[in-house]
């Protein structure tokens, strides 16, 4: 997928997982607050999930010669979802959601004229506070977002796993989509396992967005059981194959 400053990398299906997301063992424990990097992109990257990119453009590149520099621990981004607006920010300046994901590089790739071919990992969510736009490559300050009610959703959790079942089941009835999670095993923890299937859905990127905002483990699982149930329907009822290339657009009577 071309987005102006990068390509991310997916694979037949559409999705840009080359497997299974899993949460990471963040550093940041304790930390609430810190300066990162931006990258606005056209897509939402949850904790958990792998965000494959080949990197082009020179402030982009600089970036991750600037990550490289550090200690592997400290090779973190922050990731936001562009709202409207350009793909890359530039003198027409994207409008970029709040709240984000921070992204630590897992592995780098370069190649001799500068590019480079990156695999990041989903690691933290967090609140853009403050955004610094005097130069090319964006930092802002991010305040963290722990996940809170994990302990008391476990029915919940499991009520989505069994929704998120159905939802492939719908999706290989209605057009033979071979489902990259149709293999996996999702997740027993419930935090992961709402950002599993938040990532694992074909939904428009509001939709999208309004999952990674959801402010605890419960919200999220009670809004992915409200999605799953309507895309489900949906899928079932018109038995067509969904977009899994571009994200779906938000219907409109106009």
């Amino acid at each position: 997928m071309l987005i102006g400053h990068a390509v991310i990398v997916t694979s037949a299906s559409g999705h840009r997982r080359p497997g299974s997301p899993k949460l990471v063992a963040s550093s940041l424990a304790g930390v609430t607050s810190m300066t990162l990097h931006i990258f606005p992109l056209g897509t939402v990257l949850y904790p958990g999930s792998l965000l494959p990119l080949h990197i082009f453009e020179a402030r982009y590149r600089r970036m991750v010669a600037e990550l490289l520099d550090q200690s592997a621990g400290r090779r973190r981004f922050g990731v936001v979802a562009i709202r409207s607006g350009r793909e890359a920010w530039d003198e027409g300046h994207s409008d970029v959601y709040d709240i984000g994901c921070t992204a630590v590089l897992q592995r780098v790739e370069a190649y001799q004229d500068g590019r480079y071919d990156v695999l990041a990992i989903g690691e933290s969510r967090f609140r853009l506070a403050s955004l610094d736009t005097s130069s090319d490559l964006l930092c802002g300050t991010a305040e963290m977002l722990p996940d809170a009610n994990a302990d008391s959703s476990a029915a919940l959790a499991a009520k989505v796993g069994r929704m998120f079942g159905r939802y492939l089941v719908a999706l290989r009835a209605a057009g033979g989509i071979h489902h990259e999670d149709d293999d996996e095993e999702p997740p027993a923890d419930p935090t992961a396992l709402s950002y599993f299937v938040a990532d694992g859905m074909i939904l428009d990127l509001t939709d999208k967005q309004a999952l990674l905002a959801a402010p605890s483990t419960h919200d999220r699982l009670t809004l992915a059981l409200e999605y799953l149930r309507r895309e489900a329907a949906m899928v079932k009822q018109f038995s067509m194959r969904p977009a899994v290339e571009l994200p779906r657009a938000p219907y409109s009577t106009n």
